[in-house]
Protein backbone atom coordinates (compact mmCIF):
# COMPACT_ATOMS: atom_id res chain seq x y z
CA UNK A 1 0.00 0.00 0.00
CA UNK A 2 2.99 2.47 0.95
CA UNK A 3 4.87 1.34 -1.43
CA UNK A 4 8.41 0.67 0.33
CA UNK A 5 7.89 -3.00 -1.66
CA UNK A 6 8.05 -1.30 -4.67
CA UNK A 7 10.60 1.21 -3.91
CA UNK A 8 13.40 -1.17 -2.72
CA UNK A 9 12.61 -4.28 -4.70
CA UNK A 10 15.95 -3.35 -7.29
CA UNK A 11 17.73 -3.30 -4.00
CA UNK A 12 16.98 -6.32 -2.64
CA UNK A 13 15.45 -8.79 -3.95
CA UNK A 14 14.09 -11.05 -1.38
CA UNK A 15 13.27 -10.20 2.55
CA UNK A 16 16.53 -9.23 4.31
CA UNK A 17 16.70 -7.77 7.71
CA UNK A 18 17.36 -4.53 6.53
CA UNK A 19 14.10 -4.59 4.01
CA UNK A 20 12.62 -5.40 7.97
CA UNK A 21 14.67 -2.43 9.43
CA UNK A 22 13.40 0.02 6.55
CA UNK A 23 9.82 -1.19 7.36
CA UNK A 24 10.29 -0.15 10.87
CA UNK A 25 11.24 2.88 9.88
CA UNK A 26 8.16 3.25 7.84
CA UNK A 27 5.71 2.54 10.52
CA UNK A 28 7.08 5.05 12.80
CA UNK A 29 7.01 7.68 9.95
CA UNK A 30 3.44 6.64 8.80
CA UNK A 31 2.27 7.02 12.82
CA UNK A 32 3.82 10.83 12.64
CA UNK A 33 2.35 11.64 9.49
CA UNK A 34 -1.22 10.16 11.20
CA UNK A 35 -0.50 12.16 14.31
CA UNK A 36 0.17 15.47 12.87
CA UNK A 37 -2.68 15.25 10.13
CA UNK A 38 -5.82 14.06 12.12
CA UNK A 39 -8.40 15.95 13.32
CA UNK A 40 -9.81 14.40 16.53
CA UNK A 41 -7.74 14.52 19.64
CA UNK A 42 -8.49 11.29 20.93
CA UNK A 43 -6.06 10.00 17.17
CA UNK A 44 -3.79 12.30 17.89
CA UNK A 45 -3.16 11.68 21.42
CA UNK A 46 -2.88 7.80 20.60
CA UNK A 47 -0.98 8.07 17.54
CA UNK A 48 1.45 10.18 19.18
CA UNK A 49 1.82 7.75 22.22
CA UNK A 50 2.07 4.83 19.64
CA UNK A 51 4.99 6.62 18.11
CA UNK A 52 6.95 7.47 21.01
CA UNK A 53 6.52 4.35 22.47
CA UNK A 54 7.40 2.75 19.15
CA UNK A 55 10.66 4.68 18.21
CA UNK A 56 12.09 3.34 21.36
CA UNK A 57 10.96 -0.44 20.82
CA UNK A 58 12.39 -0.09 17.21
CA UNK A 59 15.54 0.85 18.48
CA UNK A 60 15.64 -1.76 20.74
CA UNK A 61 14.51 -4.40 18.49
CA UNK A 62 17.28 -3.15 16.08
CA UNK A 63 19.93 -2.81 18.31
CA UNK A 64 19.26 -6.43 19.44
CA UNK A 65 19.40 -8.00 15.66
CA UNK A 66 22.73 -5.87 14.90
CA UNK A 67 24.19 -7.67 18.16
CA UNK A 68 23.14 -10.49 17.30
CA UNK A 69 23.98 -11.16 13.19
CA UNK A 70 26.16 -8.58 13.22
CA UNK A 71 25.54 -4.52 11.96
CA UNK A 72 26.46 -5.54 8.40
CA UNK A 73 22.86 -6.97 7.99
CA UNK A 74 21.58 -3.09 8.68
CA UNK A 75 23.17 -2.19 5.30
CA UNK A 76 20.57 -1.14 2.67
CA UNK A 77 22.43 1.00 0.08
CA UNK A 78 19.71 3.50 -1.46
CA UNK A 79 16.24 3.24 -0.26
CA UNK A 80 12.93 5.73 -0.14
CA UNK A 81 10.32 5.33 1.95
CA UNK A 82 6.83 6.25 1.06
CA UNK A 83 4.73 7.85 2.88
CA UNK A 84 0.63 8.73 2.91
CA UNK A 85 -1.51 11.78 3.93
CA UNK A 86 -4.13 10.90 6.56
CA UNK A 87 -6.60 10.27 4.35
CA UNK A 88 -4.73 7.01 2.58
CA UNK A 89 -2.92 5.86 5.71
CA UNK A 90 -5.08 5.29 8.75
CA UNK A 91 -7.34 2.70 7.59
CA UNK A 92 -4.48 0.18 6.95
CA UNK A 93 -1.94 1.74 8.94
CA UNK A 94 -2.27 -1.29 11.36
CA UNK A 95 -2.06 -3.83 8.32
CA UNK A 96 1.15 -2.42 7.82
CA UNK A 97 2.57 -3.11 11.20
CA UNK A 98 1.00 -6.66 11.46
CA UNK A 99 2.71 -7.32 8.00
CA UNK A 100 6.29 -6.19 9.06
CA UNK A 101 6.09 -8.24 12.37
CA UNK A 102 3.53 -10.76 11.49
CA UNK A 103 5.09 -11.59 7.68
CA UNK A 104 9.04 -10.60 6.76
CA UNK A 105 10.16 -10.70 10.98
CA UNK A 106 9.24 -14.43 10.80
CA UNK A 107 10.29 -14.81 7.35
CA UNK A 108 13.49 -14.02 8.71
CA UNK A 109 13.76 -14.92 11.88
CA UNK A 110 13.08 -18.68 13.69
CA UNK A 111 10.78 -18.75 16.65
CA UNK A 112 13.45 -21.04 18.66
CA UNK A 113 16.87 -19.81 17.87
CA UNK A 114 15.62 -16.48 17.74
CA UNK A 115 12.88 -16.43 21.02
CA UNK A 116 14.62 -13.09 22.76
CA UNK A 117 13.81 -11.08 19.48
CA UNK A 118 10.09 -12.42 19.16
CA UNK A 119 10.25 -11.58 22.67
CA UNK A 120 10.92 -7.49 21.62
CA UNK A 121 8.23 -8.13 18.34
CA UNK A 122 5.64 -9.40 20.94
CA UNK A 123 6.39 -5.95 22.84
CA UNK A 124 5.50 -4.00 19.90
CA UNK A 125 2.12 -5.80 18.68
CA UNK A 126 1.42 -5.54 22.66
CA UNK A 127 1.62 -1.84 22.06
CA UNK A 128 -0.38 -1.95 18.62
CA UNK A 129 -3.02 -3.91 20.64
CA UNK A 130 -3.32 -1.15 23.31
CA UNK A 131 -3.22 1.50 20.35
CA UNK A 132 -6.19 0.19 18.66
CA UNK A 133 -8.07 -0.50 22.22
CA UNK A 134 -7.76 2.77 22.99
CA UNK A 135 -8.60 4.69 19.73
CA UNK A 136 -11.90 2.70 20.09
CA UNK A 137 -13.53 5.01 22.84
CA UNK A 138 -15.18 8.31 22.14
CA UNK A 139 -13.74 11.57 23.25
Amino acid sequence: MFGLEQEIEEVMDQKSIAHFMLELMQIADQAKIIHWQTRYDREHRHYGAFYEGFIGQMDTIVEAIAGKYGKDELKFGEAAIELCDYEMAVTEFFALVEAALRGTFCQLFDRDKDSELYNLADEVLDLVNKTKYLLQFEA
